[in-house]
């Protein structure tokens, strides 16, 4: 059998070294996956021993119940996944210890465990804006999430709306959990049917911020996915 790619990891052994930092960004997820779990995001507020206390950045999107967590980390072009516990709760805010593992990749947004296809099928409403200064008094425009990955994100829109490759445009999806605007380029447009598609790639620009909110949602939808798939077939949904 033909060995299957996989991307290069640098897996680090911490031991005793911390890499924790104040201020240090973290989106958080349990280590076993769950129907019900959810990412949060998180900063570190302050140093303790060789472990930190993680203050969430939005107190909706509450730590894991689980001990067991993963820290994704993004650090210039490189994003890190640490493996450690929870092992101390007041309030908002939650001590962790210093990490078991550790697992560099080099990309372009939030890979996960090494796995190199991170789309996910969408539905959800849109705003477009055009950014180019001949369409400055052009009203915003609606469209249709209908896909989303690492690199960038695929469009529905009204055939009637005019697009062009190079376009600059933004993005800016208001309807689920995690609000993210992104000011992007229009890569490729094309009919599919009686439906008009676009693909945008996400720029090397994005923040940490966007970067955070569009893999929360890439990592949650993945999650929830595999789980539902595993999950047994009833008497009723098989016939």
């Amino acid at each position: 059998m033909a060995k299957r790619n996989r991307p290069f990891l640098k897996t680090v052994p911490l031991s005793t070294i911390s890499p924790y930092q104040q201020g240090m960004r973290f989106l958080v997820l349990p280590a076993l996956a769950s129907l019900d779990a959810s990412v949060c995001r998180a900063v570190v507020s302050s140093l303790e021993s060789n472990g930190a206390w993680l203050e969430l950045l939005d107190p909706a999107q509450p730590f894991p119940l689980q001990e067991e967590i993963f820290l994704v980390q993004f650090r210039d072009r490189f994003v890190l996944t640490h493996r450690t516990r929870i092992l101390n709760r007041k309030g908002s805010a939650v001590w962790v210890d210093c990490p078991s593992i550790s697992e560099q990749e080099e990309s372009r947004l939030a890979p996960f465990r090494g796995r190199q296809d991170f789309r996910v099928e969408a539905d959800l409403s849109v705003m477009i804006l055009l950014k180019d200064p001949q369409f400055a008094k052009v009203m915003p425009r609606s469209g249709q999430l209908s896909d989303l990955s690492r690199g960038g994100m695929g469009l529905i829109v009204p055939v009637n709306d005019i697009y062009a490759q190079g376009q600059r445009v933004e993005v800016q999806v208001v309807s689920w959990a995690y609000p993210v605007s992104v000011e992007t380029t229009v890569n490729r447009v094309w009919i599919d049917g009686d439906i008009k598609r676009l693909a945008l790639a996400f720029p090397e620009s994005m923040t940490v911020e966007q970067r955070e909110l569009v893999s929360s949602f890439i990592i949650h939808v993945q999650r929830r996915d595999a789980l539902q798939s595993s999950l047994p077939v009833s008497i009723d949904e098989a016939t």
